[in-house]
């Protein structure tokens, strides 16, 4: 999946179409969201793909073009820009949740109304998909070890 898919997901969800000048001015910043919203969203790809077994979707043409760089946990590593043109860095699954990220951010200083609108679909889609992942079991840690 592309970049560009997530920014027209975007734009389908404000209902945005044809040719303005407001449009011109989405493409210009959508890159910037959008890695963004990868950023925000990118450990819980991670446990996503550890748990559900999905394939890297690392991309090595990406890697000097603002790929992400899944298996980096240093914070400055990430992108600041998505290229349109590039594959979207996290699973598939976090696409549509980009979007409503991107579609907020978008039209956050137009109407407020439609920024917590879309602002909590994404926080809400991020929270099913954290609900989804299996949990994890393991042994109790004792941390009153002389009462």
């Amino acid at each position: 999946m592309k970049v560009r898919d997530v920014y027209e997901t975007a734009l389908a969800f404000l209902a945005e179409k044809g040719g303005s000048c407001v449009e011109y001015d989405f493409e210009e910043r959508a890159p910037f969201i959008i890695a963004a919203a990868a950023a925000e969203a990118e450990t819980l790809d991670r446990e996503y793909r550890r748990s559900y077994g999905a394939e890297n979707q690392e991309n090595s043409e990406n890697d000097n073009d603002g790929g992400m760089n899944s298996g980096s946990t240093l914070m400055f590593a990430r992108p600041v820009r998505l290229s349109l043109d590039s594959e979207f860095p996290l699973c598939d699954r976090f696409a549509s949740v980009a979007a409503y990220f991107t579609a907020a951010m978008l039209i956050a200083g137009q109407n407020a109304d439609l920024y917590d609108f879309f602002f909590d679909k994404w926080c809400d889609a991020l929270a099913t998909i954290a609900a989804g992942l299996p949990g994890k079991s393991g042994s109790t840690r004792d941390v009153y070890p002389y009462i």
